[in-house]
């Protein structure tokens, strides 16, 4: 099979080999084809694009699983694959008859002479350029590695391929050196269903030497004359021809093909087993084509949990992430049970395509065990070389920060471990590690600083925008000023400046200026460029909605803490079009959080009546559960309010300096979820709130939590006294 990758340099016997090839074939130099061709690690003599660091490699014994046949597939269960699929822009054919050929020899061509060409002194790509052109094809490689970590896997994977060529028999070889005398697929389309559907069994096995004989084959031909007899295979035979189609060339597949496939599989779907189904699910994972065939499979997947291995599980959990859906919360449940008993046995490949699955299907983590055991692994594997690597760390970290509960210890077990070698990670990790704790709230300061003072030994080559975003919001959000401060923000919004991609990636350029206005910072030629017309127009082409709730609050923030500032603002014709609930949006009324309609009600007791307080977000761009406005005239008497429900920027700008003589309170209950955890200290945002109410005129009256939820256990009398001295003291 031939599959494109991105350009690597090869090594000397690599060249030598091919060098060998050439000449057999009396090659002659050709123009590149236009076609986008890639090399995938089937072809013996390529060297793999991606190579598993050392501390990749599992240091534990891999487990053993318990085997299970499949029906369709027993002959071929020989050998494992590393197959490496890589995204590229497709042509979509309006027709057979406009479709073009694609030859074998127009991909080895493209292959030889781009991969050759880099492998020459001079020639080398930049590691900039190459990081550049491969991270997704890397990511997408580096997810695929837990196939290579057992023998399980052989039988519901593409890891089978590499074992095809041992099956290959002196009949395969005389079949394929009788129909391909002419290099023309006009006389193996007048054979009759069962001689094509054998030969396409025959190139599945081919070795790669033989498929470069075949210099004159049309790939598009050989996919139509599959796709024209699939119907008439049994189940077997169709994943001979996927694997046969997978190993020729899957970007000769059209549109049409790809259809005809997808409805075969569909009608067969019900009488295959659980193996059958997870190696036709990654064949559609392998090409890289959007299907929805695979939500089928987990579907069908989600009643035969009882009939899957350990390896199935796991594979399983890959399919969820590659196609980022769960069928269901009790199927991932089911799983979850399942990973749970075995976890010790797992290698940290399948760890992490266990927790991939959760972050990408966006599901709830239900199971505090299950956290328990990663959290576990993590603290008991970081110090091994050869066990847990960054990429592992980075996902089980974001798993662990997905869940519903939260544990402590164990946090502050994981920073423990892993501070003493934050200094010595990619850049890219620490960012991902603080991100997960300040998505809990958990603040640990030992590890914001060796997280800090790595930041400050960061080329700009190292550094990406999402990198910036993440830490800004990380210690913006916990509200944490590290020792090296003044440095580590101002580098962070000179990377911010200097990043070119900045309009590539609006959304976390958007993400990182409204972290900034959290501590008063508001860099002015970013904020001028993130309102600039070319700006505002790349955010409505590119951007989820929500881009639209951190321009509002961006906007209003500068309106109030920047009144000197001159540059682009929001237009109010964008705000009217695009009116998204600002930040922090109350999706739950404060009659529905424990403790805050206490509150209302003693404050109209002492105050004498729902008329003398008004229960709102004072703020038009930050809405949290209970805000309430009071006001006292000059002899402290509480002011009838009128019932307007809110008021906009611009009437709050107006009455900042208030009427003479009258007193506005701003009446704010912190509940926990303001605060870092186990702690008095505010988050970023609320600690903003409150400086911009008092810039608006307002005077500020705490009922934070740790001083109201004991009273909840008091008397009424108490509550009133305690709300009297609030207000009127």
């Amino acid at each position: 099979m031939f599959v494109a990758g991105p350009a690597t340099a090869y090594s000397e016997d690599w060249l030598m080999t091919a060098s060998k090839m050439l000449a057999k074939l009396q090659w002659s130099a050709v123009p590149r084809s236009a076609s986008q061709c890639f090399l995938t690690s089937s072809c013996r003599f390529t060297r793999p694009v991606c190579h598993l660091t050392p501390e990749a490699k599992p240091s534990r014994a891999l487990p053993t699983y318990q085997h299970r046949n499949i029906s369709c597939s027993t002959s071929l269960l020989s050998g494992t694959a590393n197959v490496k699929a890589v995204p590229k822009p497709r042509t979509h054919w309006t027709s057979r008859a406009t479709k073009p050929k694609i030859s074998a020899a127009s991909i080895i061509d493209s292959v030889f002479e781009k991969n050759t060409a880099d492998a020459l002194p001079g020639n080398r790509i930049s590691p900039e350029e190459r990081l550049k052109d491969t991270s997704v094809y890397l990511s997408n490689v580096r997810r695929r590695a837990f196939l290579s970590d057992s023998g399980a896997y052989r039988s519901s994977s593409l890891e089978i391929l590499k074992g095809q060529e041992k099956r290959y028999s002196s009949v395969d070889d005389e079949r394929l050196e009788r129909l391909m005398k002419d290099g023309s697929c006009e006389k193996i389309s007048s054979l009759p269903s069962s001689e094509i559907i054998d030969f396409l069994g025959s190139l599945s096995r081919a070795p790669v030497t033989k498929l470069f004989s075949m210099l004159g084959l049309s790939l598009a031909e050989v996919s139509d004359l599959a796709c024209q007899n699939i119907q008439k295979c049994n189940d077997e035979e169709f994943c001979s021809v996927l694997i046969a189609l997978c190993r020729l060339h899957p970007l000769s597949l059209s549109p049409e093909n790809l259809e005809d496939l997808e409805k075969e599989c569909e009608r067969r779907l019900n009488t295959w087993d659980v193996n059958t189904m997870l190696l036709v699910s990654d064949w559609w994972i392998h090409i890289r084509r959007k299907s929805s065939f695979n939500q089928l499979i987990l579907r069908a997947l989600s009643g035969k949990v009882g009939e899957m291995t350990v390896a199935n599980v796991v594979q399983t959990f890959y399919v969820i992430g590659e196609c980022q859906y769960a069928p269901s919360e009790e199927f991932l449940q089911e799983l979850a049970d399942l990973s749970q008993q075995h976890l010790e046995s797992f290698t940290w490949n399948e760890v992490g395509i266990m927790c991939n699955a959760f972050i990408k299907s966006r599901s709830r983590i239900l199971s505090r065990p299950l956290q328990r055991a990663v959290s576990a692994r993590i603290c008991q594997d970081i110090n091994s070389a050869n066990s847990l690597d960054h990429y592992n760390l980075v996902t089980a970290m974001r798993f662990i920060s997905r869940a519903y509960f939260h544990s402590w210890r164990l946090f502050e077990d994981i920073a423990r471990t892993l501070i003493p070698h934050v200094a010595g990670m990619p850049y890219l990790v620490p960012p991902h590690i603080v991100t997960a704790f300040a998505k809990v709230r958990h603040f640990n300061k030992p590890l914001m600083d060796a997280v800090g003072m790595r930041a400050l030994q960061a080329t700009d080559s190292d550094v990406r925008l999402k990198d910036v975003w993440m830490l800004l919001w990380s210690f913006c959000r916990l509200n944490y000023h590290p020792p090296n401060s003044t440095n580590f923000f101002s580098d962070l919004i000179q990377h911010l400046v200097e990043k070119s991609e900045q309009m590539d990636q609006p959304h976390q350029f958007m993400k990182s200026l409204v972290s900034l206005t959290f501590i008063e910072q508001y860099p002015s030629n970013l904020i001028n460029r993130a309102f600039s017309p070319e700006s505002l127009k790349s955010y409505e082409e590119n951007c989820p909605p929500d881009i639209y709730k951190h321009l509002f609050s961006l906007d209003c923030s500068v309106a109030i803490e920047q009144p000197q500032y001159s540059g682009n603002r929001l237009p109010q014709a964008f705000i009217e079009k695009f009116w998204q609930c600002p930040h922090g949006s109350r999706k739950v009324t404060y009659q529905k959080i424990p403790g805050l309609q206490e509150i209302v009600d003693g404050l109209q007791c002492i105050l004498g009546g729902a008329a003398y307080l008004k229960a709102y977000p004072i703020l038009p761009h930050i809405r949290t559960p209970l805000d309430i406005e009071v006001h006292l005239d000059a002899s402290s008497n509480p002011m009838l309010l009128d019932s307007k429900p809110e008021s906009s920027l611009d009437e709050l700008l107006r009455n900042a300096n208030g009427q003479e003589g009258v007193q506005r309170l701003a009446i704010l209950a912190g509940p926990r979820a303001h605060y870092r955890l186990h702690s008095k200290d505010l988050l970023g945002v609320h600690v903003m709130k409150r400086r911009q109410l008092k810039k608006v005129g307002y005077k500020i009256v705490e009922v934070p939590f740790y001083e109201w939820e004991p009273l909840l256990q008091a008397t009424e009398l108490h509550r009133h006294s305690y709300l009297k001295a609030k207000i009127f003291q």
